[in-house]
């Protein structure tokens, strides 16, 4: 299966027409700005990509992604080894895959930002707490799908949260953009799914990629439901319930993934 042959100009054009929509990237991103940071100290600490996102226009983004796909094609000037040589996904490397299979290879970018904005909304309580998840988005993503290191900031931040709900400090402060966040990641996986399914069918490695995305989420979206929710006699049930409601909302989805993973 070879890849047709792309020209600079129109790898950025597929990136710029497929990246997640800024004002989704705004709404996702938000959650942290609502845990009592003042302005400045929210415009100081914004990681890059989420300050280019928030405030730069149309131009910004495409030289970013200029600049991306350029260091991609220097690295790869023959586009790498083949994608669908690979036998695991330890080999797997982004640039490579965007490089043979742009389409599909936006569509799994968009999958990865929402885990990382759904993490922010979760995971950063404070200035201090931002670091750890930023460095996050360094790691290879299916590496950092299977990380034990981020599941176990999830657990303490959503017990950290439950703890606010039970007394009454904090009733949905992050909530609902952590329910945005639930639901645009289920968006992106079902348009990810898609994607492979036309363009790489028959791949193995499409498989295996698919999976270990629904395993993380559906761990993801368990802590949620988990952590969130309290004992029966508990007198902060009812702000719990609410708390789960409005993060996880009614999506048969996301009842799906819990299901088709831990059942």
């Amino acid at each position: 299966m070879s890849s047709p042959i792309i020209g600079f100009n129109s790898y950025v054009d597929i990136a710029i027409c497929m990246v997640i929509q800024q004002s989704d990237c705004r709404n996702l991103c938000q959650s942290v700005l609502e845990r009592g940071e003042d302005k400045e100290t929210r415009e100081s600490t914004l990681d890059p990509t989420e300050t280019a996102f928030e405030t730069s226009p149309q131009g910004r983004l495409r030289l970013e992604w200029s600049d991306r796909i350029k260091e991609w094609q220097s690295l790869y000037p023959d586009n790498g080894p083949r994608v669908e040589n690979w036998t695991s996904l330890k080999e797997f490397v982004f640039g490579v895959f965007f490089l043979q299979h742009p389409i599909s290879a936006m569509s799994l970018w968009n999958v990865m930002q929402t885990f990382y904005a759904l993490d922010h909304s979760v995971c950063c309580t404070s200035k201090e707490s931002r670091d750890r998840p930023a460095e996050w988005e360094s790691m290879p993503p299916f590496e950092y799908l299977e990380a034990s290191r981020v599941e176990k900031r999830w657990r303490t931040s959503l017990q950290n949260l439950k703890k606010e709900i039970e007394n009454e400090n904090n009733e949905d402060a992050p909530l609902p953009r952590m329910h945005f966040g639930v639901k645009t990641l289920e968006d992106a996986y079902e348009e990810l799914r898609r994607s492979l399914s036309a363009n790489l069918r028959g791949v193995k490695l499409v498989d295996s990629m698919l999976e270990q995305i629904k395993v993380a989420t559906g761990r993801r979206f368990s802590m949620i439901d988990t952590y969130l929710n309290l004992d029966k006699n508990h007198s902060g049930r009812k702000n719990a319930g609410k708390a789960v409601k409005i993060a996880m909302g009614s999506s048969t989805l996301s009842f799906n993934f819990y299901m088709m993973t831990y059942s």
